[in-house]
């Protein structure tokens, strides 16, 4: 479990001049991370990195519905292409 939790955050620091991330959710090998409340900068790192991040907010935690719906969205995404002709 401990080599599993390196891995892991080795994954997220990326080189060590640039800054580490803790996830409030992530599923590293969809490169997929829900925050609750993130910051824009935070945001746009993570996304440079190529990282999806979905927003959770207060009216998640009361009706996770529509969190659920963009996380499959999410996942769908990362299984079919961006684009189609």
């Amino acid at each position: 479990k401990a080599d599993l939790i390196r891995s892991l955050i080795a994954e997220l620091d990326g080189p060590p001049d640039e800054p580490r991330h803790v996830l409030d959710f992530a599923w590293p090998g969809a490169r997929i991370a829900v925050e609750y409340t993130p910051e824009q900068d935070r945001r746009a790192e993570l996304r440079r990195r190529g990282w999806r991040v979905i927003h959770a907010g207060p009216d998640d935690l009361r009706d996770p519905t529509g969190l659920f719906i963009r996380l499959r969205a999410a996942f769908t995404a990362i299984r079919e292409p961006e684009w189609a002709w």
